[in-house]
């Protein structure tokens, strides 16, 4: 018994030591990440490896060191972050954010660096770069694993202007919110919302103001599964102001299975396919009524993207970009 509890506590003396925390490294949009996860027990055998992975980070890093999950931090390792953060990132120019400490420890978060754009930054970010932000977001959400958005100092970093990635003109649904499915922060993304994500002279105006002058290049239109405004649109609902929605979506089922106004709406592929097609409408229209933003997409400078999303995963599918002929100059 004694030679199996000595060989059970050399393996828990191995283990703690090799692997007390995550390492993971994630791309943002203020470009590579280095993020470092606690587990819930951090003690002294732990501080030998700890140290290591600090003091080899290479120069002007940004770090995340995530306490939220720890329980218990032995002294000997808020001493080695301590050391770090005050010795060693200073020297090595590394950006460091300590989250999570519990109050009752003498070491208190820090936050040196937001996930905010600068204008500079913003600009030299082309529409393909920018697609891959969002397709990284939305797997982050997917899984589970959302970016720290520090919200109060985005408030700070983002008070005297705004340099937004992306444009996403989508449904007025509530589970469909942009900046939650592609896990963007305050500042990251222009929502435009309007119920089956239809256009109209308001929102043309607000998608060429979005690129023009705010500096977006990259512009999403994101249909969704389980669409109200579709469905409406569907069985033909016209009460009040709603026909000025229905109007348009009708289009999209006119051109879908003619059937899709008989079947069940439990039918969703049928379903899905109209709310895709209304999707790529949209766009036709968008490049139809704005000669500005038509040009753009032509040369390159701009992209326009379908995309759909899945209430019941989560996932948003994107599809091929939208490629239209030359046409006249620049209304701006």
């Amino acid at each position: 018994m004694l030679i199996g509890l000595c060989i059970s506590f050399i393996f828990i003396l191995k283990n703690n030591y090799k692997n007390p925390f995550s390492v993971e490294t994630e791309n943002l949009n203020i470009g590579e990440t280095i993020r470092i996860e606690l587990p819930n027990q951090v003690s002294f055998l732990n501080k030998a490896s700890i140290k290591d992975t600090l003091w080899s980070l290479p120069e002007n890093a940004k770090l995340i060191v995530d306490a939220s999950n720890c329980n218990f931090i032995d002294h000997d390792i808020l001493e080695v972050l301590e050391e770090f953060k005050s010795v060693v990132a200073l020297e090595k120019n590394i950006q460091l954010n300590l989250v999570g400490v519990k109050d009752h420890y003498e070491l208190s978060d820090q936050v040196q660096f937001v996930n905010i754009l600068d204008r500079e930054a913003q600009q030299k970010l082309t529409p393909d770069e920018i697609l891959e932000f969002l397709k990284r977001g939305n797997e982050r959400f997917v899984k589970g694993k959302w970016s720290e958005k520090y919200f109060k100092h985005q408030v700070n970093a983002t008070a005297f202007g705004q340099n937004p990635i992306a444009v996403v003109l989508s449904c007025i649904d509530s589970r469909t919110s942009p900046e939650i499915i592609f896990d963007s922060g305050l500042g990251d993304i222009i929502s435009i919302r309007i119920a089956g994500n239809i256009v109209n002279q308001e929102i043309l105006g607000s998608l060429e103001l979005s690129c023009a002058k705010i500096g977006t290049k990259l512009i999403v239109v994101l249909g969704h599964s389980n669409c109200g405004a579709v469905s409406s649109a569907i069985y033909a609902l016209k009460d009040g102001n709603i026909a000025s929605i229905t109007n348009k979506i009708e289009k999209a089922i006119g051109t879908s299975d003619p059937s899709s106004k008989q079947s069940n709406l439990g039918n969703e592929h049928i379903f899905n396919h109209v709310v895709k097609t209304n999707v790529l409408n949209s766009i036709d229209e968008i490049l139809d009524s704005s000669e500005f933003l038509k040009r753009k997409v032509d040369a390159g400078e701009y992209k326009i993207v379908p995309a759909f999303y899945d209430t019941s995963s989560g996932e948003v599918q994107f599809f091929q970009s939208v490629q239209t002929s030359p046409k006249s100059e620049s209304i701006f």
